[in-house]
């Protein structure tokens, strides 16, 4: 299941969220059923400059609970960017 929406917040900055769901079930292997959820989301935010610079700022989530602890872990990631359009 995936959410996707785009928010202007003011005159030439924009607020972009996703969120995302994956279920996934495996074979069994050694007496362990595996089960996954995956959890992402992201919140995106970019400033237009002007008609050829803009800003993008970006964090994101991501959840993976597994009954298998080595699939089993959380990760953050923040990114910054500067567009040059030409």
């Amino acid at each position: 299941m995936n959410i996707f929406a785009m928010i202007p917040v003011r005159d030439r900055v924009g607020l972009t969220l996703t969120g995302e769901v994956f279920l996934q079930k495996f074979k069994k292997i050694d007496d362990t059923a595996r089960k996954d959820r995956t959890y992402n989301s992201a919140a995106s935010l970019k400033w237009q400059a002007n008609d050829d610079v803009s800003l993008n700022l970006q964090y994101s989530h991501t959840r993976a609970d597994s009954n298998v602890s080595l699939y089993d872990y959380k990760r953050n990631i923040y990114t910054t960017s500067v567009e040059y359009t030409f």
